[in-house]
C-alpha cells in the first residue's frame, strides 16, 4: 500500500505516518510539504493509492491542489486531514473531487475507518458537530471566497492575492466586497476575524494584514 502524506507539519506527518504502519505492516509512506515535493515523488515513486493531503499549507491552500492533481491526470483518492472542524470547507473539499474529509482531532479509529471507506473508492462524510453558537450563514461562502479569505489571512495584497488565484484584482474587489456583505462588517481584518469565529479559518495573523 503507497501512500503520500502532503503536510507542512513534520510532527504531524510523523505522527500519522508512524499510526499508520503500527496497523499495516506492508506499506510505504512519504511525506511532502509541498506540491512540488509531491510532484516529485510521485514521479518516482508512481501514484499513490491514497493521498492524505492538508488544507492549511504554508505556501497554498490545499484546496486548490485538488485541481493540480487532476490537470495533471493524478487521480489518486484524497483524504482531507484538517484542524479545521468546518462543515463549510468539508462540503467544498467533496465538491472539489476530494473522497473524504476528517478532522485532526479524531481518534485513530476514525481516521482508519475513513483512510478504509476512501481507499474502497467510497466517500467519507465527516461527523462534525455544529456549533450553535456560530451562524450557519457564517460558514457558508463559496470556494472562491473560501480561497481568498485563506490569502487574506496570510496577508497577501489584493494583486498578489489575484496572481495567486489567476484572476483579476478587480474579481478579487468584487469577491471581498461580497465577503463584506456576507459577515456584515467593512474591512480585511473583521472580515478574517469573523471567519476564524466561525471555524472557517484557523489562527489567522491578524497583525499581518494591510
Amino acid at each position: 500500500m503507497k501512500i503520500l502524506i502532503i503536510d507542512d507539519h513534520i510532527l504531524f506527518a510523523e505522527g500519522m505516518k508512524f499510526l499508520l504502519e503500527s496497523f499495516e505492516e506492508e506499506i510505504d509512506i512519504q511525506y511532502a510539504s509541498d506540491f512540488k515535493s509531491a510532484l516529485k515523488i510521485i514521479n518516482t515513486k508512481g501514484f499513490p493509492e491514497l493521498i492524505l493531503l492538508d488544507i492549511n499549507l504554508s505556501e497554498t491552500n490545499g484546496l486548490s491542489l485538488i485541481k493540480e492533481f487532476q490537470d495533471l491526470n493524478i487521480w489518486s483518492p484524497i483524504l482531507i486531514v484538517s484542524a479545521t472542524e468546518s462543515h463549510s470547507v468539508a462540503e467544498m473539499a467533496l465538491e472539489k473531487g476530494a473522497l473524504g474529509f476528517v478532522s485532526k482531532s479524531s481518534d485513530s479509529t476514525t481516521l482508519l475507518h475513513a483512510i478504509k471507506t476512501v481507499m474502497s473508492g467510497n466517500v467519507y462524510t465527516p461527523k462534525i458537530d455544529s456549533n450553535p453558537n456560530n451562524s450557519s450563514k457564517k460558514t457558508k461562502v463559496t470556494s472562491r471566497q473560501y480561497e481568498i479569505l485563506c490569502l487574506l489571512s496570510k496577508g497577501l495584497l489584493n494583486k498578489q492575492t489575484a496572481v495567486e488565484l489567476n484572476i483579476t484584482a478587480n474579481t478579487v474587489k468584487a469577491h471581498l466586497h461580497d465577503i463584506y456583505r456576507h459577515y456584515n462588517v467593512n474591512n480585511r481584518t473583521a472580515a478574517v476575524q469573523s471567519a476564524h469565529k466561525s471555524g472557517l479559518l484557523q489562527d489567522p495573523d491578524i497583525q499581518n494584514l494591510r
